[in-house]
Parts: structure tokens; C-alpha cells; sequence
């Protein structure tokens, strides 16, 4: 696909990424893009930053903060004892 698409830059310094670009490039809401100057020719190209999936352990990472959001683990075990031992009341003999 070739063409020429323009955007407005907002007061922040932001360009929004024309739909027909953002789908031709496989891009989704927080992509990285790299930005590429060519200042002698007063061009700036973007391409997408493919990052390698990340395996192991490190996708591991942040997997149980899915889970507070709903319930901690301390709400879990609130009130359950474990140990199959009788709790003494005070005051009790």
C-alpha cells in the first residue's frame, strides 16, 4: 500500500496514526514505533518495534496481579487455620 496520509500534531506534540496505516502495519494500542530523521531531506519516517515474545520466567512476571484485583491472598485466608489445631478462647480453662 502506497499513499500519502497527514495528520495534525496537538499542542502535547502528539500525531495520531491514520487508521489504513495502523492496520497495514499490524499496530494496537501501545505498539513501540521507532521514529527514523533524515534531516538533510526534512523526512521522519515510523516503523514498528517487533519485540521478541517474551518466554519463561519473565512472562511469568505480573501474571498474579490479574488475580488482586478481586481477591488478595490474605482475604483467601482470612479465618482458615491450617494448622487443625483448637484456637483457646480467652477466659476458657
Amino acid at each position: 500500500m502506497k499513499g500519502t496520509f497527514i495528520s495534525r500534531m496537538s499542542e502535547r506534540g502528539q500525531v495520531s496514526v491514520p487508521i489504513s496505516i495502523r492496520n497495514a502495519l499490524g499496530l494496537t494500542p501501545s505498539s513501540r514505533i521507532a521514529w527514523t530523521l533524515d534531516a538533510e531531506n526534512g523526512t521522519a519516517t515510523l516503523s514498528p518495534v517487533r519485540a521478541p515474545r517474551k518466554g519463561g520466567a519473565q512472562a511469568a512476571l505480573g501474571f498474579a496481579a490479574r488475580f488482586r484485583k478481586t481477591r488478595r491472598t490474605a482475604d483467601w485466608l482470612r479465618g482458615v487455620d491450617d494448622t487443625g489445631l483448637e484456637v483457646p478462647q480467652e477466659g476458657a480453662k
